[in-house]
């Protein structure tokens, strides 16, 4: 999935019941876990294991994520798309 975080964004904290893996490819950001603030850099590629707390923030710039999420095969509308559907929000 190519995943489009705009400026300014703070999104809540999250989780999901499967990893996730990326890498970043535009602009920048950080992702905010319990074990603080990590810097997003373009080339910069990451693993979020299953069900960790994180949270994605811009300042200034969009980033853009080439991301995997392993139980993201199936359903191309929001009633079925694990972005929405599998991201839980504590």
């Amino acid at each position: 999935n190519l995943l489009h975080i705009p400026p300014h964004t703070e999104q809540t904290r999250h989780t999901h019941p499967s990893f996730r893996t990326g890498i970043i490819i535009s602009g920048s950001g950080e992702c905010v876990t319990p074990d603080g603030c990590h810097a997003l850099t373009p080339g910069l590629a990451f693993l979020i294991p299953a069900n960790a707390a994180h949270s994605f923030h811009t300042s200034d710039e969009a980033l853009r994520v080439i991301a995997f999420h392993p139980d993201s095969d199936f359903g191309p509308t929001d009633e079925t798309h694990p972005m929405v559907n599998r991201t839980i929000i504590e």
